[in-house]
């Protein structure tokens, strides 16, 4: 009888390092203490920058990470870091921004504090849906102060909700007075504090807005209701509802103040019986400085369809985690229409769509970070740039196409004297404008940038603090390896 020696190896983890180094104001040079950092990865750690600014993580594993660093005084920031195997980083330099700040006082136009009004900092140039840079409220005296900026060129937009309960003249405002349109935007540079604003609202008249929403015959709301119509800015999103609207359809909106505005009609949810066959009515309005007496809404019969089409992939996996999400773009703001689930064969169905302008998206919950695949879309024979259609509610079947993420693309960043520059941004285009794509990020503390994207033609330029934007370069990625991809930047090295 013969005896079999069974050996079995034993995988040891690659031996725990340290991440050290040292945090700067990036205007001064100057270390920083009580800094708050979290190291975020294979492992979750903390660490507090002492007298020195220094920080060091210790019994790390080699891997990718997030390094987060917060302070009061300073902008919050996020670097990747690589800590490879067999040495440690102990020489990082972590340079924080201090933030800027803007503070004032807003008053009615008789002199007096108003409280509880919000204050918007908004970067110049920004549309009506665009994100704020920060906000706050005033106080019972009438201040505010707005940390945590950076630095920028900025227009404030108020809204005096407390004070309009008194006089329903008061609108929002924007500062400088008359926004973009006509002064330059205040102006903020790291470690500033511009204050002493003061915002003096006015409370004019304004416009009457008066109209009719026309209903089909035989078509009405039960008593006591009436069609209240909506109006809503096009500049701040506040909100107008009708002074006086009355069950024949007829409406009337008091100190408008000029400017563009959505004029939006929507039959209630709990409407019954034949509300249930006509959808809402939408129109742009501009308001100016005489009264508007005749506005016009027509409601549009309900003509739902069924939109129907299917998810072709070349990974089963990903083809069964796709979830198709709809998106209408011709309304004031973009609404959701629900969600798609995609049967196993890859097709699904979306009922009850109107006719309109939408977008397809497509979310795979089970993957989390950066997509893994690209997408394509087609209706009938057309791509669809961004997943962007006209639906007429035509039978035509709509096709997405996921598509694997095979082809891995370096970039490395260089500085004065070869080093690496770290957190350069990358931004990645494809050329193919039909392709969807998620991509770019920011170099580590070498320089480098790694991601997978589908096979294709794509437009790749970096930016780094202190030398602007590289010019774009393109280049072709086949599946698996690629050769790296290097720019040169007058940015100095960061580390």
């Amino acid at each position: 009888m013969k005896s079999v020696l069974l050996a079995a190896w034993l995988v040891l983890p690659a031996a725990a390092q340290v991440i050290a180094g040292g945090v700067v104001n990036r205007a001064t040079g100057e270390p920083v203490a009580q800094v708050r950092l979290r190291l975020q990865g294979k492992t979750d750690r903390f660490a507090v920058t002492d007298a020195g600014g220094h920080f060091e993580f210790t019994g790390v594993q080699p891997d990718r990470y997030s390094l987060h660093a917060y302070r009061a005084g300073f902008l919050g920031e996020v670097r990747t870091v690589t800590l490879p195997a067999g040495a440690g980083l102990t020489d990082l330099r972590f340079p924080l921004t201090p933030q800027a700040v803007i503070s004032g006082v807003v008053v009615d136009a008789d002199g007096w504090p108003v409280r509880e009004a919000t204050v918007l900092v908004m970067p110049a140039g920004a549309g009506p849906d665009s994100p704020n840079a920060g906000f706050g409220y005033t106080d019972d005296l009438g201040q505010f102060r707005i940390a945590k900026l950076p630095a920028g060129r900025y227009y404030l937009r108020i809204n005096p909700f407390s004070l309009r309960n008194w006089d329903a003249r008061y609108a929002n405002a924007a500062y400088p007075a008359g926004g973009a349109s006509t002064n330059q935007p205040l102006a903020v540079s790291a470690g500033q504090e511009l204050g002493g604003l003061t915002i003096r609202l006015s409370n004019p008249d304004g416009v009457t807005v008066q109209g009719r929403v026309n209903m089909p015959s035989g078509l009405h709301l039960p008593p006591p209701f009436a069609p209240t119509p909506i109006l809503t800015s096009d500049l701040s999103g506040e909100l107008y509802i009708c002074n006086s609207c009355r069950p024949d359809g007829a409406f009337t909106f008091r100190h408008v103040p000029p400017g563009y505005y959505w004029l939006r009609f929507t039959p209630l949810p709990d409407n019954r019986g034949d509300w249930a066959y006509w959808s809402g009515a939408v129109m742009k309005l501009e308001v100016g400085a005489v009264d508007l007496s005749s506005v016009q809404m027509a409601l549009a019969p309900d003509d739902p369809h069924d939109l129907r089409g299917s998810v072709i992939s070349d990974a089963a996996s990903l083809q069964a985690q796709a979830r198709l999400l709809l998106l209408r773009l011709d309304l004031p703001t973009v609404q959701s229409l629900g969600r798609a689930v995609v049967e196993g064969d890859g097709a699904f169905l979306m009922a009850g769509i109107q006719p309109g302008r939408y977008r397809i998206d497509v979310t795979p919950p089970s993957l989390v970070g950066p997509w893994q695949w690209g997408v394509m879309a087609r209706l009938g024979e057309t791509d669809l740039p961004g997943g962007e259609f006209a639906f007429n509610g035509a039978a035509t079947p709509l096709r997405v196409q996921l598509i694997s993420s095979t082809a891995s693309l370096s970039v490395q960043v260089a500085g004065a004297g070869g080093r690496g520059v770290w957190d350069a941004v990358v931004r990645i285009e494809p050329v193919n404008p039909a392709l969807h794509v998620k991509a770019g990020g920011a170099t580590d503390q070498n320089g480098d940038y790694q991601g997978m994207l589908p096979p294709g033609e794509y437009r790749v330029w970096v930016e780094a603090e202190g030398a602007g934007a590289a010019p774009a370069r393109t280049v072709r990625l086949a599946a698996g390896a690629n050769p790296p991809l290097r720019f040169e930047s007058a940015a100095g090295a960061a580390y």
